[in-house]
């Protein structure tokens, strides 16, 4: 089930890298700027190994309408190269992964509610979330009684 604000982190639950590209490009850009790039980009490095090995200026002229496009291409390919090390336990290790990419893993990949979100979007999503189980709950009960 999806939710009405339809997060591209829960477009993207099911492939966990593109995943969190999406929350590296989200950074203080808004989302429109990013479904507007996500596609193109994905289509020419699909997985962390493409990205890892990436031509700098090619992927720089992707990121260019997101802004900070130097800086990104920099944290996307070290990101992709250190997402494909065995070894990482959380991906808060990783570069470029900070709060909000930390949240949005444990929200879409982990399934865990972390308690201290700040972003406005995940707290929705945990809102409409909670609303979700909520019904659920009353209608197995429900169920259970009868």
């Amino acid at each position: 089930m999806t939710s009405p604000n339809n997060l591209l982190q829960e477009q993207y639950r099911d492939e966990p890298w593109k995943m969190m590209i999406l929350c590296i490009m989200l950074n203080q850009t808004h989302y429109k700027q990013v479904y507007r790039v996500k596609d193109i980009f994905f289509d020419k490095w699909p997985s962390a190994e493409d990205a890892m090995w990436a031509n700098i200026d090619e992927m720089v002229e992707v990121l260019r309408p997101l802004g900070f496009y130097n800086r990104r291409t920099r944290t996307i390919r070290k990101f992709s190269y250190e997402w494909t090390m065995n070894g990482w336990r959380d991906i808060g290790e990783l570069c470029g992964v900070g709060k909000y990419g930390r949240d949005s893993w444990m929200i879409f990949q982990e399934d865990t509610l972390p308690p201290d979100v700040t972003d406005k979007k995940l707290k929705e999503y945990i809102k409409w979330k909670n609303g979700v189980n909520a019904t659920k709950q009353r209608k197995t009960e429900s169920q259970l009684t009868e």
